[in-house]
């Protein structure tokens, strides 16, 4: 299986809904494939469902008009600093997502827990070469 990561610049957030004590950020993803390093060898793009699942978490910035270009993002694991990329597959504790969107505002997420989950099965967009 090739390596992937999702490419936040390129993703669009579909909704953000909560459940009991679970936060659920619903994404149309751009999927980056390689043999090598998603988003900086050559390979491959596609587009992909994903819901990225936040446990005892808190958000800042829902502005809840959907969907919304996603422009620059960062997600945070513990004390590492991991800009504009999710690898697939994904786990983590300690977990904080921010996110800048088309139109200026911001999303912060905080979670104790987060996975990434795929929903469906991605379609094919484009070649990458760097």
């Amino acid at each position: 299986m090739k390596n992937s990561a999702i490419e936040l610049h390129d993703s669009t957030i579909e909704a953000i809904s909560n459940v009991a004590d679970q936060l659920f950020l619903f994404i149309r993803a751009y999927l980056h494939q390689s043999d090598g390093i998603p988003g900086i060898d050559k390979g491959s793009g596609w587009n992909q469902a994903v819901v990225l699942s936040f446990s005892n978490s808190t958000i800042v910035g829902n502005n809840k008009q959907y969907p919304i270009n996603i422009s620059a993002g960062e997600l945070i694991v513990g004390k590492k600093t991991i800009p504009n990329m999710i690898s697939i597959p994904f786990i983590g504790d300690d977990v904080e997502i921010n996110l800048v969107l088309v139109n200026a505002e911001h999303i912060c997420i905080k979670g104790k827990r987060a996975e990434l989950i795929l929903l469906g099965n991605p379609k094919y967009v484009e070649e990458f070469h760097p």
